[in-house]
């Protein structure tokens, strides 16, 4: 799975963020920079799950906002530098 490091530190720091009621489910996203051509981030509608995300559920963006790779699935050519 492409970027399954960043995808375990992203998860940790929600289920941080839920244990210590820092995030609420009015809604928003959390993302992390995943190198320096892209952008993991929880997907829209998280929040209204009560923040229950797993990690296929974690979307990989580039910096353009296109989609690299969504539910462990790769859509787009990406070759790490």
């Amino acid at each position: 799975m492409l970027f399954s490091s960043q995808r375990n530190k992203l998860l940790s720091v929600l289920e941080d963020l839920k244990f210590y009621d820092l995030i609420d489910p009015g809604g928003g996203d959390i993302s992390i920079r995943c190198d320096d051509k892209s952008i993991m981030t929880t997907p829209t509608g998280s929040a209204f799950r009560r923040w229950h995300v797993n990690d296929e559920d974690l979307v990989v963006l580039d910096l353009y906002g296109n989609v690299i790779a969504i539910a462990g699935k790769v859509f787009l050519y990406y070759k790490k530098t």
